[in-house]
């Protein structure tokens, strides 16, 4: 049986909510997760659900998230309660200052969490020790956006886990693991397991580049560094407008820095793929042979597709006394990681201005990164599908 919990702020347990027509909770690798609670209007709930609060759901499967209320929706017979995941509370803060990392996903993150504004009751979990690294360099950006771009670029996860009896929160980094190679945690879904229902895939190539120019004006000077490759049809460019602090850096620190930034950038544009589809606990399990995060192998005979997917989010469903599992796999939509973001009238502004272009080219310090079809649908079947019935 599940049960909604509910928690004041200061994780103070404010009473139980066992009955209810729906529970939608919807949790992301990548980014917050998200709730929505329908439950019966009674003057408990409405004193319980009101915005700030903390929901949780509770049930067999092990709890490691909890929501903030945001939205509220209320009538004479239901209350709607909405919100996100606590790592939300990320999106409060902000980097304050500039900085320039070289370090691995996990030390950048717990750094940017021991130096932001404090958050209530908020501290550092266990370090891990994962591998994945990037450079970059940031000044006074948004701490969530910025744990958004470093988790799509190293394939990092990232929450903030509640203990409630202890009243504390744990900012912890977190990698799913590869359940799509030949061993005894392998997971398959497939016609031949009967575990694909209502499944449909996406093909996107709208924001895929193969060519970063990172660009900068230095001095009253346009420099311009390019990274990637590509030729014919298959060159696809972009303008990476960085935003490298130059003080007392040489002319090979700069140029590094704004190509790690371009670097880091068109890591991101990549083909986006993504494979939904609604399953059952048989003969997998979900959260004991497999959860979010974790890379699972796909194949779907009748559309001649295999491919080893990451599991990105998983809806759960909550009606009728039943759960319902909706999977989505890879990325749902083309992902733009633009670690500047300046807006096009100072980009403009900066054209006007300097008529001197250095344009320096850096040859071999780029490479192409596509997601395939492993088996390989045809390019015709790949348009079909992406007009058709898998749009």
């Amino acid at each position: 049986m599940t049960e909604v919990r509910v928690y004041s702020p200061e994780l103070e347990l404010q009473g139980i909510i066992d009955e209810f027509s729906s529970l939608i909770w919807i949790r992301r690798y990548f980014e917050p997760g998200e709730f929505e609670l329908h439950c019966p209007y009674s003057e408990s709930n409405r004193q319980m659900l009101i915005a700030e609060n903390i929901v949780q759901r509770f049930n067999d499967l092990r709890t490691l998230e909890a929501g903030v209320i945001e939205s509220i929706t209320m009538d004479a017979d239901e209350i709607v309660a909405k919100g996100r995941f606590m790592e939300s509370y990320l999106e409060r803060r902000l980097i304050r200052g500039t900085y320039t990392y070289g370090d691995t996903a996990e030390n950048i993150m717990r750094s940017i969490v021991s130096s932001m504004s404090q958050i209530p009751m908020l501290t550092l979990g266990d370090l891990k020790g994962y591998t994945s690294a990037l450079s970059f360099q940031i000044s006074y950006k948004n701490v969530l956006s910025t744990f958004k771009k470093i988790a799509k670029s190293t394939g990092t996860g990232y929450r903030i886990r509640p203990d409630l009896s202890e009243r504390v929160l744990y900012f912890e980094v977190y990698e799913g693991k590869d359940r799509s190679q030949d061993n005894a945690d392998k997971v398959i879904f497939s016609e031949k397991y009967d575990n694909l229902q209502n499944e449909q895939w996406k093909y996107n190539t709208t924001d895929y580049k193969t060519m970063a120019y990172a660009a900068q004006t230095i001095n009253q000077t346009l420099m311009v560094y390019p990274t990637g490759s590509g030729e014919g049809l298959g060159l696809r460019e972009v303008k990476i407008t960085t935003s490298v602090d130059t003080k007392d850096m040489s002319a090979a620190q700069i140029q590094a820095a704004m190509m790690e930034d371009a670097q880091a950038s068109l890591a991101n544009k990549t083909i986006a793929e993504s494979f939904s589809f609604s399953t059952t606990d048989e003969p997998f399990t979900y959260r004991h042979n497999y959860d979010v995060g974790d890379i699972v192998l796909i194949k779907h005979n009748a559309w001649n597709y295999s491919n080893s997917l990451r599991v990105t989010e998983v809806e759960e469903d909550y009606e009728r006394g039943g759960m319902d599992t909706v999977l989505t796999c890879g990325t749902t939509a083309p992902i733009t990681v633009d670690w500047t973001a300046e807006s096009e009238e100072k980009q403009c502004q900066y054209m006007q201005m300097n008529t001197d272009i250095s344009l320096i080219h850096q040859e071999g310090t780029g490479h192409m990164r596509q997601s395939h079809l492993k088996t390989g649908l045809s390019r015709f079947l790949q348009r079909a599908y992406f007009k058709g019935a898998c749009r």
